[in-house]
């Protein structure tokens, strides 16, 4: 009877993986909402002000952290990467969750010196790669394949529940609910649906967000609007890295092949952060730096789409 009335997606998952597979999705989740893609990266903004009236640095210079994130996930990501596939994954998330721990403990006792708090952050980030997708969705990797996409939805909500938990910033906790949602509504879809496609259309969705600030007048009603469009986009993205690694090299050099795409997705992230900070800068306004994510994100999906079909389906 206990069987009958447990949701349908909980009974496909247990009937695929196991009891073993259920906790493995748990576990992932805590260990990415804890782990570099939640914690520390959610985290920074909170501290702003209070390092800039003990240290008197500059907002822009205390957000500098987030780019010693990127160049330390750009070059330990390959690294930790062949390691899950070497020696398995358990024991690179444990030695990474304790650099996590001393680069915390190391940030509450430093002094006022800026490249100091760089280092800290850039080694934070290198020694605690392994805490990010690279272990956790390779461990769901072991235990599912038919429902791949949902358990990794369902593995990667940690960091949607770490930024919906903000509930002192009512924009940023639309963003991490509009990512769980995502997160899990995308992941069902990549097993149900042509994956290439599902990429296509959940990737182009900030275009809409894009859209929504250029067309609409400023107000909480359209800046919720719009994160609500990122954040399910960035649920998404997360899912697809993971599920099309899997899907079309296998586990065998899972880590090494995720490990290396990381790097471009680091890349990025921290390469469109400050330019669109430069944009702003010089023209006085983010309207230049939407027009051109409109125009780049529709042409780079249309292009990755073509690119798969042709290269990648039968």
């Amino acid at each position: 009877m206990a069987h009958n009335i447990q949701p349908g997606w909980l009974t496909r998952l247990k009937k695929e993986g196991g009891t073993k597979g259920l906790h493995t999705i748990g576990s992932s989740a805590l260990g990415v909402g804890v782990g570099l893609l939640g914690l520390p990266i959610l985290t920074i903004g909170l501290f702003m002000g209070a390092l800039h009236n003990a240290f008197g640095w500059t907002r822009a210079e205390i957000a500098g952290a987030s780019a010693c994130i990127n160049i330390g996930t750009i070059l330990a990501a390959p690294v930790a990467g062949r390691l899950c596939d070497k020696i398995g994954v358990r024991p690179v998330a444990l030695v990474s969750l304790c650099f996590l721990a001393v680069g915390f403990a190391c940030l509450a006792e430093m002094n006022g010196k800026l490249m100091i708090y760089y280092l800290i952050w850039l080694l934070l980030a290198a020694g605690g790669v392994g805490t990010s997708g690279i272990v956790w969705t390779r461990a769901i990797g072991t235990y599912y394949r038919t429902n791949r996409g949902l358990a990794l939805g369902l593995a990667l909500t940690g960091t949607a529940f770490a930024a919906s938990s903000r509930r002192s910033q009512r924009l940023f906790s639309i963003v991490g609910l509009s990512m769980l949602v995502g997160r899990i509504l995308i992941g069902r879809m990549l097993d149900k649906l042509d994956p290439l496609i599902v990429a296509t259309v959940a990737l182009a969705i900030p275009s809409a967000g894009c859209m929504v600030l250029l067309a609409a007048s400023p107000s909480i009603a359209t800046f919720a609007v719009a994160a609500t469009l990122f954040g399910f986009s960035a649920g998404a993205e997360v899912d697809i890295l993971p599920f099309m690694v899997a899907r079309y090299f296998g586990l065998q050099s899972y880590g090494a092949i995720y490990g290396t795409l990381l790097v471009f997705f680091a890349a990025g992230s921290g390469t469109g952060g400050i330019l669109t900070g430069h944009i702003r800068d010089v023209s006085g306004t983010y309207h230049p730096a939407q027009v051109g994510g409109i125009v780049v994100f529709f042409a780079w999906n249309c292009a990755g789409w073509f690119y798969g079909f042709a290269l990648l389906e039968p």
